[in-house]
């Protein structure tokens, strides 16, 4: 698990604008740990009481920028321009009109790996908050999960 201090952190009240920026920027910064790799793909969203109401990955973003007509039609139609478009409507928007508390996916710390690794493949997610008495504590990457398997297996 990585120390929630290390991750990046915004506010839901704050624009799509802010959280696009934050992470742009922290996907950019060197995380040293056991293997230096670039930085994280998710950022932290939190409400004003330092309570979880997310994680925004990369993929959230995507989804962020889908209108929901095109996911949910069969005859859905596109048309040149409007990646661009839909990218102009979301900057001033709150993150927070995109988060649905019902859909947060954490584990505890006491969670066992191998219910932390279902919840992440049948979730299809890089990484799960940690919380400790309704608190954040820590990320749990899935390659944390891959370093511990490997370490296992091959008894390093």
């Amino acid at each position: 698990m990585v120390p929630i201090e290390s991750y990046e952190k915004i506010y839901d009240d704050q624009r799509v604008y802010d959280l696009l920026g934050s992470l742009s920027q922290t996907m950019s910064n060197p995380v040293v740990g056991k293997v230096t790799e670039v930085g994280h793909r998710s950022i932290v969203i939190m409400d004003r009481r330092e309570r979880l109401k997310g994680v925004f990955r990369i993929l959230d973003v995507l989804r962020m920028a889908l209108p929901e007509a095109l996911i949910d039609s069969p005859y859905s139609t596109y048309f040149t321009g409007m990646f661009l478009a839909q990218c102009k409507v979301l900057g001033d928007r709150p993150i927070g009109d995109f988060l649905d508390e019902d859909d947060i996916i954490f584990i505890s710390e006491r969670t066992p790996l191998m219910a932390a690794m279902v919840k992440m493949i049948r979730h299809c997610l890089i990484n799960l908050p940690v919380l400790r008495d309704g608190n954040v504590v820590g990320i749990l990457r899935d390659k944390d999960l891959f370093f511990e398997i490997t370490r296992n297996v091959l008894g390093e």
